[in-house]
């Protein structure tokens, strides 16, 4: 729960409690109203949140946690309260466009701006109480102890509970008028110099009355009362929470009075009161007064207190459990922290949404798959309702979010499949990527996973979602506890991908619903085609052909598959933000059932092109398409292992430098890698003419070196004119780098030998 929604449920419980205090102080115990406060006091400083069908958000059909305007805070973060133990939460973002930046006007941004007047309004309030606690102890630091022996008797006679274990000091002021009592864990009761300690019947009201304090920690609640007012200084109703609150303090050690001597004592106490009454006495923040505020109200309160019947603590009760229950909880069965961040910004509206999350019913995965579909069925038997699931199903946005975001999760991995067309058959596709550092040591396994429903009576929605993330998360363990050497040899990791898919399926079938498992394993660098020598457009291997195409694992790629690659290579691709040309070529790759992609990677990989493409679409295939697939690679490999996502990189072997008899020679191999700050405002003609610009340029520095040249650099010199290189083709939105650690640059040169 965020913080307005902790600040608005707090206000409306505590316009409640105020409300039914009007009508029943005098009818309830006025303890009634402190376990109000209280829980007033717990919805204001701690971010829970209770769910319950008696909700008010439920009666006005708004959830304070899934309404998005003023409501959602996108963090939140911690700050000390006054004790210096004691933490609240305290908002990040109270409330901001998306976009949300004055950079246009010049000013903070909105979010900056509140949070600077919350910390402005926080920091006045907190030095006024601090300053004010400060000041009375001080003040009380020069009191004297009181010696009377029947203080002391009373005190024993008296004694606090053994769970609290804390000794109370009785001490003499001359500068204060009226009893008090403070501290905490060393709780001290302070009389006026004037009190009349003769008098044992108004020193016991006056002992009784502290003593009630102390045992009730009442210090301790009005200092949580403060740390709500300085958290929440801009909630008017948190003003009247902490009036209220500290004149029903009063109000309850009154009739814990009132009731230990019986009602006979009621004149004489409220003598006591009026006797002792202050008229003009500053504030006490972290005590508590025997005869300040309200004076009329405690002695009108007083005097009419009564004998309990059994109905006042039962009615006592249920008022508290009834206003608790309908203003401090939040919509029964919905986590409104989880449901607000998990909505995701697509064309759908909050009410299309909320049709949609209908279908996520309390305890939906405890029924069968057969309780399910016909209870969704029933609900969704309108032309409207079937025409929305139907745009859900389709929507593109979601589609990609499928394994990031809950809703979209829901929609694609048990509503549709389970409730649409053919879903006694239905199958997932995946991935399972190892996760050692370096790129090149890495391997990918795809799988399909086919779950066919035997019977829908006797398989529970949970079980159906089980065995999907079952075999998913089975595979990925699998391929993360493979060493290097095992990742290597494939005819060893075919056997044993074999016998864990064997695994796997007597694991997770059952007669009710039976699996089928497919896989196919291969390097993820073979995959996004980063191991390629032919990392330049401009170099084409030395190997002929003819020789790369017995090596191929595909055959060359076809016509038919380069026309469907250039239904990607729109007029104004090169203008997209790299982030939307990327997700494009990801849905079009995983769509890809005839292997287009694998024919035409190999096309890239071994320059070995059979079919006659213009210099626009080779561009396009061995720039773009290539860059494109590297960062996805990248972006895969982090969804599925749950790393940070890496930066891709490109490799450059440039051709030889020797003489024809081989007494000297110059080779170099480097690397490169790039970052990019924001994918979605980078282009695609930019992030190209970046990664393209510098290994042409490289290569350009290549060809104009001649061997004897070459040869009189050091590793070094290399190093550096290819960082400087590097950064001279970085910009703002994307970062080049030289991956030293893989600058590969040997010489030699015999020719003085031989002479």
């Amino acid at each position: 729960m965020t913080f307005l929604q902790m600040s608005l449920s707090g206000g409306l419980l505590i316009l409640a409690a105020a409300f039914v205090r009007c009508f029943a102080l005098h009818r309830l115990p006025k303890r009634t109203f402190l376990i109000l406060w209280e829980i007033a006091l717990l919805r204001l400083l701690v971010p829970f949140s209770v769910p319950s069908f008696f909700s008010v958000w439920s009666l006005i059909r708004l959830d304070p946690a899934l309404h998005p305007m003023g409501m959602e805070a996108s963090g939140g973060m911690f700050a000390p309260g006054m004790s210096g133990q004691m933490t609240a939460v305290i908002p990040a973002v109270l409330y901001a466009d998306p976009g949300g930046s004055s950079a246009e006007s010049g000013g903070p941004s909105l979010p900056g701006l509140w949070l600077t007047l919350w910390a402005v309004g926080f920091g006045v309030f907190a030095l006024y109480f601090l300053i004010s606690w400060l000041r009375w102890r001080r003040e009380f630091a020069v009191s004297l102890p009181v010696a009377d022996d029947f203080i002391q008797t009373w005190l024993h006679a008296h004694p606090l509970p053994r769970w609290q274990r804390r000794k109370i000091q009785v001490r003499c002021f001359d500068r204060i008028q009226t009893p008090l009592t403070y501290g905490i864990f060393r709780p001290v009761i302070l009389l006026p110099k004037n009190i009349r300690l003769e008098n044992r019947r108004e020193l016991s009201f006056v002992l009784l009355h502290e003593l009630v304090h102390i045992r009730r920690y009442d210090a301790l609640v009005k200092f949580f009362a403060a740390l709500a007012l300085c958290i929440h200084w801009f909630n008017p109703a948190v003003y009247m929470m902490y009036l209220l609150l500290v004149r029903d303090l009063e109000l309850s050690c009154d009739e814990a009075v009132v009731r230990t001597f019986e009602k006979d004592c009621r004149s004489a106490y409220a003598l006591t009161l009026i006797a002792m009454e202050e008229t003009k006495s500053r504030p006490l923040p972290f005590g508590n007064r025997f005869c300040q505020n309200a004076m009329k109200e405690r002695i009108t309160s007083i005097m009419k207190i009564r004998n309990m019947s059994f109905i006042t603590p039962v009615t006592a009760a249920v008022l508290i459990i009834g206003i608790a229950s309908v203003f401090a909880t939040s919509v029964a069965g919905k986590n409104p922290a989880e449901a607000v961040a998990s909505i995701p910004d697509t064309t759908f509206s909050e009410e299309e949404y909320a049709q949609l999350l209908a279908l996520r019913f309390d305890g939906y995965k405890r029924m069968t798959v057969s309780e399910y579909q016909q209870k969704v069925w029933e609900m969704t038997d309108t032309p409207e309702y079937r025409d929305l699931l139907e745009r859900f199903s389709q929507d593109e946005e979601l589609q990609a979010l499928q394994d990031e975001n809950e809703i979209a999760a829901f929609l694609h991995y048990v509503l549709n499949p389970l409730t649409g067309d053919r879903w006694q058959r239905r199958a997932f596709a995946g991935y399972a990527a190892s996760d050692f550092p370096a790129p090149a040591e890495n391997a990918l396994l795809e799988y399909n996973l086919t779950l066919s429903i035997q019977d829908s009576r006797k398989v529970t929605v949970q079980q159906y979602d089980d065995v999907r993330t079952g075999v998913a998360e089975g595979l990925r363990t699998f391929l993360h506890n493979c060493t290097k050497e095992e990742l290597s040899n494939e005819r060893f990791m075919g056997e044993q991908i074999r016998q864990e898919t064997e695994r796997l399926i007597s694991r997770w079938s059952m007669d009710a619903l039976q699996i089928a498992l497919d896989t196919s394993y291969l390097p993820l660098s073979d995959w996004n085609g980063s191991n390629t020598e032919n990392s330049s457009s401009r170099h084409t291997p030395d190997i002929p052909a003819e020789e790369h195409r017995e090596e191929r694992e595909y055959p060359n790629a076809t016509k038919a598959d380069y026309q469907a690659l250039f239904t990607l290579m729109t007029d104004s691709y090169l203008d997209l933000p790299v982030r939307d040309f990327n997700k494009s070529l990801l849905e079009w790759g995983n769509e890809d059932s005839e292997g287009c992609l694998d024919r035409i990677f190999g096309d890239v990989i071994y320059g070995d092109c059979q079919v006659a493409l213009t210099l626009e679409e080779q561009n396009f295939v061995e720039t773009s398409l290539r860059l494109s697939s590297m960062e996805n690679a990248k972006f895969v490999q982090s969804h599925y292992t749950g790393r940070p996502e890496e930066d891709p990189v490109v490799d450059l072997q440039l051709p030889p430098k020797q003489t024809a008899d081989g007494t000297a020679f110059c080779d170099l191999y480097c690397q490169f890698s790039w970052q990019i700050k924001d994918k979605s405002l980078l282009t695609v003609r930019e992030r190209d003419q970046a990664v393209a610009g510098l290994l042409a340029a490289v290569q350009d520095f290549w060809e104009e070196k001649s061997l004897d040249e070459a040869v009189t650099m050091t590793k070094e010199e290399v190093v550096t004119l290819l960082g400087n290189l590097a950064r001279k083709h970085s910009t703002d939105q994307i970062t080049l780098s030289t991956r030293e650690e893989y600058v590969g640059f040997e010489t030699m040169d015999e020719r003085g030998l031989r002479n």
